[in-house]
């Protein structure tokens, strides 16, 4: 929980701000444009622990002008908590949609945000349907299941089972629900706490080549090393390793390991911890955000590939065809990109994907179609059979995110 002192402060600044109803968004929305505009634009972290297990959270943004930003965080993520409101009416502009016949369209920013998680590998979902203590629901059953209703139909649609779902109704400004029972005797599951430490371990990882996305980097203020924000996906980190840089080149030697800024040094960290990690960096290396961090040599390069990939929302007047250019996000990578050619699409009628003709090179919403992509630049990635989180990406174009994809294989790079 968070002492009294911190509310305060988060408090009088709301006021000052004329903003006194946004008190608690305060506490992750530190960045002073934040909080003026009351709306959430990077991403913040957060730490905390129970008796069983510790946690990162990585608050993302909601609002559509700042999904870009969310991207990269929802790629790190193990558990993918949507925080639902169930005050007055909105859910309902959350969950809208347009008028595309396509049940994955979207037009409210709840539909993309689950869209876009399960398009990066995220199976497990949390749905905290929050502000039950409004005066609009004030705890009432009926509220909750409508909104666990609609929303069941639309996870069903996107083909998660509903053994990945858990729905939970919360009050985050007393915390019923979160670490306490909640108000309410018809509701009668596990608070938000105690579900996610009942969750199952992640599958071991160890084993495997480490893996190590950068999802930011900054300067050491307090030497000439770099800090670099990332998550072990694969293998196990050490202090001391010497870890190559993808694409690169160059390489980087591990000096210390943290889950935080202020938690105590690690001497390795296995899959799963997210790292505060701080680096010396031979000279002429190129580590960026979107790098990848490994103790393999073999080079980890994507410049052109073949992928398997949904388009479950287009912009207005727009086909999927070759010549469309957008902005793609693999793993924390982020770069431009262009369809060449559409080799194959499914079939409803036959069941089984069927070559695209050079005549009809162009597809709809709802369609799942394999084409060859040309990136901007190079990045690292791997093949999906290879590594499901670096070989995941999604496709945004006209301020909407409009498919997302696999890589079958790449083109090999002079």
């Amino acid at each position: 929980m968070v002492d009294a002192r911190k509310i305060q402060e988060c408090k009088n600044e709301a006021k000052k701000n004329k903003m006194e109803g946004w008190f608690a968004a305060y506490l992750m929305d530190t960045d002073k444009d934040e909080r003026a505009r009351g709306k959430t634009v990077t991403v913040a972290r957060a730490w905390f622990h129970t008796a069983k297990k510790r946690y990162t959270m990585l608050d993302c943004p909601g609002h559509r002008n700042y999904v870009p930003n969310l991207v990269p965080a929802v790629a790190q993520a193990d558990v993918a908590v949507l925080v639902i409101s169930a005050r007055g009416d909105e859910f309902e502009k959350g969950i809208g949609k347009d008028n595309n016949k396509s049940e994955h369209s979207h037009t409210g920013q709840t539909r993309e945000h689950v869209i876009i998680a399960r398009s990066l590998g995220v199976s497990r979902f949390v749905v905290v349907i929050s502000k039950m203590d409004d005066s609009t629901c004030n705890w009432a059953e009926s509220r909750f299941k409508k909104i666990k209703d609609k929303l069941s139909t639309f996870f069903k649609s996107l083909r998660i089972s509903k053994n990945a779902v858990h729905f939970m109704p919360i009050s985050g400004l007393s915390g019923a629900g979160i670490n306490q029972p909640v108000p309410a005797k018809w509701y009668t599951g596990p608070t938000l706490c105690g579900h996610l430490d009942e969750l199952p371990e992640l599958r071991d990882g160890t084993a495997k080549a480490l893996c190590l996305p950068v999802l930011d980097i900054f300067k050491d203020p307090e030497g000439n090393s770099q800090v670099v924000i990332t998550k072990v996906e694969e293998g196990t980190a050490n202090t001391g390793d010497v870890l190559y840089i993808h694409p690169g080149p160059g390489t980087c030697k591990v000096t210390s390991l943290s889950i935080s800024t202020h938690a105590v040094p690690l001497n390795k960290a296995k899959r799963g911890e997210n790292l505060w990690m701080t680096v010396s960096i031979s000279s002429g290396a190129d580590l960026r955000v979107g790098s990848v961090l490994s103790d393999q040599e073999a080079p980890m390069v994507c410049k052109e590939f073949l992928a398997e990939c949904g388009i479950f929302a287009l912009p207005d007047q727009v086909l999927f065809a070759p010549g469309l250019t957008g902005i793609m996000h693999i793993h924390t990578a982020t770069v431009g990109f262009k369809v060449v050619r559409l080799m194959e699409k499914f079939d409803p009628s036959k069941g089984e994907m069927v070559k695209v003709p050079k005549t009809k090179q162009f597809v709809g919403v709802g369609v799942k179609v394999t084409c060859i992509i040309v990136l901007d630049s190079k990045v690292a990635a791997t093949t999906f059979k290879q590594s499901s989180k670096l070989g995941r990406f999604v496709m945004r174009g006209g301020g909407m995110s409009f498919g997302s994809g696999r890589i079958i294989r790449i083109k090999p790079s002079n």
